[in-house]
Order: structure tokens, then sequence, then C-alpha cells
């Protein structure tokens, strides 16, 4: 095998191989909006002791005005 067709072997088998891992990579944070409370969210209960209705934010909202 010559040197430039082992370069291309290596460097596709890389490709494909971090372009598998990149694909089945699992979400690093919480999802904001979603109705759960998660890590790195700051959370608040229309009633209390955790319960009814749950806003939850991940990133700040400067405005809840729909104008």
């Amino acid at each position: 095998m010559g040197t430039l067709t082992k370069v291309l072997t290596v460097a596709t088998a890389a490709a494909a191989i971090s372009g598998t891992a990149v694909a089945t990579a699992s979400p690093a944070s919480a999802a904001a909006r979603n109705g759960k409370c998660e890590n790195g969210e700051f959370c608040y209960y229309y009633s209390s002791n955790n319960k009814g209705s749950v806003s939850d934010f991940k990133n700040s909202v400067a405005d809840y005005d729909d104008k």
C-alpha cells in the first residue's frame, strides 16, 4: 500500500468514526421549556410543594410581551 493510500484510508476511517460518534451523542444539557425541572434550569411552580404548573428556564427571558 502506498503512503497516499494509507493516509487516505486512515482519514476516511477517522471521518466515519467521528461522524458516527456525533450522530449518536446525547444532548449535554437540559432541554429548555419542556415542562420538566432538570439540572441547570431555573424552575418555578404555580402551586406549593412542587405541584401544579411548572415553568422551566435554561436561559434568560428578557420580555414575555408579544409585541
